[in-house]
């Protein structure tokens, strides 16, 4: 099964039907409580694809544009691959 929202992933490995890798942050009071356990994945880098989504309208507002240039400006930054991809 494939979902993207992380309480819906959490629940069904509390209940056994799985496991997952998803950022700590939303586990970590999971793990510290002990209801979950964690284990980190040494010597990979993960990599996850990500997107901007704003309003398609005739009127953008200069917050939102001004975002997307920097956006723009800084991509490249962030443009990394895994070996292969």
């Amino acid at each position: 099964m494939e979902t993207e929202n992380v309480e819906i992933i959490k629940a069904m490995v509390a209940i056994n039907l799985g496991v997952t890798i998803v950022p700590y942050t939303p586990v970590a009071k999971d793990v510290r409580s002990g209801r979950l356990a964690s284990s980190r994945i040494r010597g990979r880098r993960l990599f996850r694809d990500t997107g901007w989504v704003y309003l398609k309208a005739e009127h953008r507002p200069r917050a939102a544009t001004e975002l997307l240039r920097t956006f723009d400006e800084m991509k490249d930054q962030f443009r990394t691959r895994p070996a292969g991809a």
